[in-house]
């Protein structure tokens, strides 16, 4: 009974699927971000002006990498505007400042 049961199911294939690369990888970004940041303030490791300041650091670098590696359509426009892509820069620096701000506080809420 077992056997037949086992001949009925079809194989798991995945061959017309591509993976989201894009997607997956923003958010795993985002995530890193946030937990590192997280992590420096449980753990005291650095001064938050520190953090926030290599945050900073780390999105002006971004924000020129994005600009400098655009695409552009055959009349030289530029398919993604740099604004937008500030505008997703500053949203990562605001999720990696808000793991700061509640490493800072759960650190805070345990000492005291």
């Amino acid at each position: 009974m077992a056997g037949d049961v086992a001949q009925r199911t079809l194989p798991v294939t995945f061959r017309g699927r591509r993976a989201d690369t894009g997607p997956v990888t923003g958010y795993l970004i985002a995530v890193i971000a946030f937990a590192l940041a997280f992590a420096f303030g449980v753990t005291g490791l650095g001064r938050p002006r520190l953090v926030i300041g290599v945050g900073a650091a780390l999105s002006i670098g971004w924000v020129i990498s994005l600009a400098a590696d655009r695409e552009s359509d055959m009349h030289g426009n530029p398919f993604v505007p740099l604004w937008f892509l500030g505008g997703l820069v500053l949203l990562l620096y605001g999720i990696w400042c808000g793991g700061l701000w509640l490493g800072l506080r759960l650190r805070r809420s345990r000492a005291g």
